[in-house]
């Protein structure tokens, strides 16, 4: 159990450094890149540094970790299906093509 979540915590922290970028790029463009991308590892390292207070707050005033815990996976539950409402972004015109926004699934 151990090595499955250390394996689906790595894969979604190496995820997380290559797709942010990528995703920034496509909705915003490169103009306003380096502010958003800036502005999405201010907020990381917030929460980086806010995590273990709140997580300690939750222990000692319930004796366990689990109610916080459940709460934060329920939160990860709505904000990935949340993912999926996102619409697609705008692409550079294909000669040929009827659209010039390409759907994301």
């Amino acid at each position: 159990m151990g090595v499955a979540g250390a394996s689906l915590i790595g894969l979604g922290m190496g995820g997380e450094a290559d797709v942010t970028p990528w995703l920034i790029a496509k909705y915003f463009g490169l103009r306003s890149f380096s502010t958003l991308y800036a502005l999405t590892w201010t907020a990381y390292a917030i929460a980086g540094a806010i995590g273990p207070v709140i997580m300690g707050k939750a222990f000692d005033a319930t004796g366990s970790y689990q109610t916080l815990l459940m709460e934060l996976a329920g939160s990860t539950a709505v904000a990935s299906m949340l993912f999926l409402l996102v619409p697609g972004y705008a692409t550079d015109a294909v000669p040929g093509s009827s659209s010039i926004v390409s759907n994301v699934a």
